[in-house]
């Protein structure tokens, strides 16, 4: 039954491979450009020396290749291929092709049939979205040292780590659910994309309100947070505090420095300073890396666990 399911899946299996492998390629053709940007520039050396005056080399490395900076974060949604692909015609494709009666009527039984092929498509996804992770890690890898992204932003996380697998499972359990009730393999394809893609990107907006992030306020005149670290995210958060923490608004700032407002930021940032008021920052620790990839691996994994258990229900009850 092994056997039978690898020859059935096979093309499936290596078309992924093969995709991977070219996506591989890609990044390996543009990736050159970019470390000897870091090297040549002296971004590596400026970096190296903790200087806080990299900004303008940061900038120029990110004009490397922006359109392809801008467009990256779509990879978000290459785990539903697993769904469209592996999922969907799991048993819509039999069903359509009307090969269920044959398969159903061997001694091997529905159960024993359904789960040697889920297991093997299973450790496909997961092996293809681990894959994905590492050389979408590897491409960026440049971005994030020098702080051009950082590894915990939204849109950029779900490429890396262990979170693309638990996606790719969730879609590939959601494809093969979808075909117990649809029955064509088409329809199934596009009700399985239909649905992964809002519940992806509505975990985009949940995913960081399960974590607190850090407040963190500092003088007016500093050039950098302290304790803010190049690869933490920075939120557009940025505010006033008061000595209490209260927030200052700009009417409050106008009452308490009127006269020094007049184009003179010095003398406005002074008077602010003289009534204890600081800079408000929040950001999300680059150190909850693997606490937002557990997040996104569990969370995926677990609806995708609940979505087989439907599957071998429909199967071994009702579809057929």
């Amino acid at each position: 039954m092994i056997w039978l399911s690898w020859r059935q899946h096979r093309n499936q299996l290596l078309a992924a491979a093969a995709a991977v492998a070219a996506l591989s390629a890609a990044y390996l053709a543009m990736r050159g450009p970019l470390v000897s940007y870091l090297r040549d520039s002296g971004l590596t050396a400026c970096l190296a020396q903790q200087n806080e005056g990299c900004g303008d080399l940061i900038g120029g490395l990110r004009s490397q290749y922006p359109a392809l900076l801008d467009a990256l974060p779509y990879l978000n949604l290459v785990p539903a291929l697993a769904g469209l692909f592996w999922g969907a015609p799991l048993i819509a494709g039999e069903v359509e092709a009307g090969t269920h009666r044959l398969a159903w009527t061997q001694g091997v039984g529905r159960q024993r049939w359904l789960w040697t092929k889920v297991a093997l498509l299973v450790a496909g996804c997961v092996a293809f979205g681990l894959a994905a992770g590492v050389v979408d890690r590897w491409f960026l890898d440049p971005y994030i040292r020098a702080g051009a992204i950082s590894p915990v932003q939204r849109n950029w996380i779900g490429l890396f780590g262990v979170a693309p697998a638990g996606y790719a499972l969730f879609a590939f359990a959601l494809g093969a659910v979808v075909g117990t009730y649809v029955r064509r393999n088409l329809p199934v394809m596009v009700v399985t994309l239909a649905v992964f893609v809002p519940i992806r990107l509505a975990w985009e907006q949940i995913r960081y309100g399960l974590t607190s992030p850090v407040r963190a306020t500092y003088p007016l005149d500093a050039a950098r947070p302290p304790g803010i670290g190049r690869q933490d995210w920075r939120l557009d958060m940025t505010g006033l505090v008061d000595r209490a923490g209260s927030s200052v608004g700009p009417e409050q700032a106008a009452q308490w420095c009127a006269g020094s407002s007049g184009g003179d930021k010095g003398g406005l940032d002074g008077c602010l300073a003289g009534h204890g008021v600081q800079r408000l920052d929040w950001y999300v620790p680059a150190d909850r890396f693997w606490h937002l990839q557990a997040l996104d691996a569990t969370v995926f994994a677990t609806l995708a666990a609940v979505l087989l258990v439907v599957l071998t229900l429909r199967v071994t009850r009702r579809v057929g």
